[in-house]
């Protein structure tokens, strides 16, 4: 891992900050994983109810790892190296222990991503998962990782 200096003033990132950097991420990941999936599994069946298009849940489980695996093959240097994906990179905000040193990447794995690809499956998960960052600014996996993201540009 990149040695990466550690900022002696930490400022956490903004709610717009995290969120922004989360629409990237998943803009980028979800693109990726439709294009892989219309090409490799064209005849998927897709049912609308009200006017909404429901996939049969074998159909969003694939979708869910196959976009864990594109999320990992495209961010994996940047996380390992920087604690950043590409919409946080953007965002100037970086992913930290709690007293801003870096986080090894079988952390990020284990203790904060995999809550999230759970999260993708389950809805109320995604909502428990999110709530607590309107407290401290710490998402539900920030806590289970110890880690928090900080604002690069605010810390010091």
């Amino acid at each position: 891992m990149t040695q990466q200096p550690i900022p002696q003033h930490l400022v956490d990132a903004s709610i717009g900050k995290r969120l922004g950097a989360f629409i990237v991420d998943v803009l980028i990941r979800s693109l990726i994983a439709a294009i892989v999936v219309v090409v490799f599994v064209p005849d998927i069946p897709i049912s609308v109810e009200n006017g909404v298009a429901i996939l049969p849940f074998q159909v969003q489980v694939l979708f869910t790892v196959l976009g864990a695996a594109i999320f990992f093959i495209i961010n994996g240097k940047l996380l390992a190296q920087h604690g950043q994906t590409i919409g946080k990179r953007l965002f100037n905000i970086r992913i930290t222990h709690m007293h801003g040193s870096p986080v090894a990447m079988n952390v990020m794995v284990t203790r904060r991503y995999l809550l999230l690809l759970f999260a993708d499956l389950v809805p109320l998960l995604s909502l428990a998962n999110a709530l607590p960052i309107f407290y401290k600014r710490r998402c539900l996996h920030d806590y289970l990782a110890g880690t928090r993201v900080i604002d690069l540009k605010l810390s010091r």
